[in-house]
C-alpha cells in the first residue's frame, strides 16, 4: 500500500480527494507530520507522497527532512 493510499484510508476518501480538497490536504500533510514510524517507507515514498499533496517535486536526503519540511503543516488550521 501507498503511503498516499494508507492516507486516504485513514480518512475514508480517495487519493484523488486528498490531492484536490484543500482542507483534506492540510489534514493529510499534518497526518505524514506526525506519522510515528516513518521508516516503513522508503525517502523515495515520502518524496513522491509529499510532492503528489503539494502539486510540486519533492526529494528528500533523510527522514529528517521530511519531518522538517512538514513542519509548517503540524499548526492546527481554524
Amino acid at each position: 500500500m501507498t503511503l498516499l493510499r494508507e492516507i486516504a484510508k485513514e480518512y475514508h476518501t480517495t487519493v484523488s480527494n486528498l490531492r484536490m480538497q484543500r482542507d483534506l490536504k492540510w489534514k493529510a500533510l499534518g497526518y505524514l507530520y506526525f506519522y510515528a514510524d516513518k521508516e516503513t517507507y522508503t525517502l523515495k515514498e515520502w518524496a513522491q507522497a509529499v510532492g503528489d499533496l503539494l502539486g510540486c517535486e519533492a526529494h528528500f536526503d533523510s527522514y529528517q527532512q521530511v519531518e522538517d519540511s512538514l513542519k509548517p503543516f503540524s499548526i492546527p488550521i481554524r
